[in-house]
C-alpha cells in the first residue's frame, strides 16, 4: 500500500470511528439516565457497560488522534 492509499484508508477508519463514537456517546448518555432510574441491583451492570464504552472511546479516540475525546472518556 502506498502513502496516498494509506492516507485514504486512515481517513476512512477515522470517519467510521466518528460515526461509532457519536452513537456510543448517545448510548452512554442514555445509560447514565437509566442508572438514575434503575433499581440498585441493576446499577452495577449498567455502570460496567458505561465503563466499557468509555474505555473503548478513550483508547481508540487517542489512537486515531481524537485526543480531547480520549481524554474526556478516560476522565469519565
Amino acid at each position: 500500500m502506498n502513502f496516498p492509499e494509506a492516507a485514504v484508508e486512515i481517513a476512512r477508519v477515522r470517519e467510521r470511528f466518528l460515526d461509532r463514537a457519536r452513537a456510543e456517546t448517545l448510548t452512554v448518555a442514555d445509560l447514565c439516565e437509566a442508572v438514575m432510574r434503575a433499581p440498585r441491583a441493576r446499577r452495577v451492570g449498567l455502570l460496567e457497560t458505561i465503563a466499557g464504552l468509555l474505555h473503548r472511546l478513550a483508547g481508540t479516540g487517542g489512537t486515531l488522534g481524537f485526543h480531547a475525546l480520549g481524554d474526556l472518556s478516560r476522565l469519565l
